[in-house]
């Protein structure tokens, strides 16, 4: 895997399907995901402002855990098969997720403008076409890390860009409220996942839960 196929792992949602920089890092998310690594010469991508306030989670780092790789893995379990399907770019959108609406008020005679979440992809940019394929991958499941809780799946990010980077550990270097991004680091990569919901031992979250320990300390 070359470094622009691991951003392209992150880029393939509406508005975000390239990659983009801003600062000193080039950045790529999927709309739920964030990826932002050093820029390189090179990287001759459109650039994007609207990511700026995430820079300074790198800059006021509020944590320092390391976990371990194997543990994540061991946690997740075994592979299943899972089909693909082709993602079809909404027609109504044109792949951005959104759309403007307009509104005549009655009373007072005037036009209003408003750009709205696509009603029609619900906002993904992309609707699910025939079946592809299959690729493999860990049960779903809700992991607890610290005093949030994530979905399984988006943790396939970590271990994407472990790999790349043939690391063993990552570390959890901000996370400023469970009901925020929490900002992982792998080797000079930075991953900003959002959590599923803040934890809470008396939820039924509808799936097993799995608690995620950093390594130990020594």
């Amino acid at each position: 895997m070359t470094r622009e196929e691991l951003l392209m792992l992150f880029s393939y949602k509406g508005r975000f399907k390239t990659p983009f920089t801003f600062g000193n890092y080039t950045w790529a998310t999927d709309a739920y995901i964030l990826l932002f690594l050093p820029k390189q010469e090179g990287d001759n991508y459109t650039e994007n402002d609207m990511i700026q306030r995430y820079l300074s989670m790198i800059e006021n780092q509020t944590s320092s855990i390391t976990y371990s790789l194997q543990d994540l893995k061991d946690l997740l379990g075994e592979k299943t098969i899972k089909p693909i399907y082709e993602e079809i770019k909404c027609e109504d959108c044109d792949g951005f997720g959104t759309v403007e609406f307009e509104y005549f008020s009655a009373v007072t005679k005037d036009t209003y403008y408003s750009e709205q979440e696509c009603p029609v992809c619900e906002g993904d940019g992309y609707e699910q076409g025939d079946k592809i394929g299959e690729e493999a991958c860990y049960k779903s499941c809700i992991i607890k890390l610290q005093n949030a809780a994530f979905r399984s799946d988006v943790f396939k990010c970590i271990i994407d860009v472990c790999e790349f980077y043939l690391e063993s550990v990552f570390q959890l270097v901000s996370e400023s409220h469970e009901h925020k991004g929490h900002l992982f680091k792998v080797n000079e990569v930075y991953v900003l996942i959002m959590p599923f919901v803040f934890y809470d031992e008396e939820f039924d979250y509808g799936k097993e839960l799995k608690t995620f320990n950093p390594c130990p300390t020594t």
